[in-house]
């Protein structure tokens, strides 16, 4: 885990292979399975609070709600995608999903919202519940 500001994100093959902008300065390239993006609370914003962010919108990966309050996403937490593009399993958790569940500000609610996230990237992912991550 690391403060920084993602820059770019390339694939190859299974590997996503990321430039990050650290926190204390300096640039680093890291490769990694399974990128996890947090944001601030700048939701009305959020698609150009971040150039990674800027450039899944530009490319039509993600984009706004309707109602301004963060991302469009469907009903399992996944980002909705501009029509004519195809849809990458982008799943969104927290206050940015508000504009489709409601009220995600207070702690129940966003550790209820992350639960059920949780379970859908490993739905997505293949990865069987253990024990170490039980349904709950």
């Amino acid at each position: 885990m690391q403060a920084a500001r993602l820059l770019s994100i390339s694939g190859e093959g299974e590997t996503l292979c990321l430039t990050l902008a650290r926190r204390g300065g300096g640039v680093q390239t890291l490769s990694v399975d399974h990128l996890i993006l947090t944001t601030g609370p700048a939701h009305r914003a959020l698609t150009d609070s971040q150039p990674f962010l800027q450039d899944l919108a530009r490319r039509g990966l993600i984009r706004a709600d309707a109602l301004g309050m963060g991302l469009e996403v469907d009903s399992r937490s996944r980002a909705v995608a501009e029509p004519h593009v195809e849809a990458l399993p982008v799943l969104v958790a927290g206050p940015a999903a508000r504009g489709r569940f409601g009220e995600l500000m207070g702690l129940p609610q966003v550790a209820d919202h992350a639960a059920d996230v949780a379970a859908q990237a490993l739905l997505t992912l293949g990865i069987p519940q253990d024990s170490r991550c039980p349904a709950y």
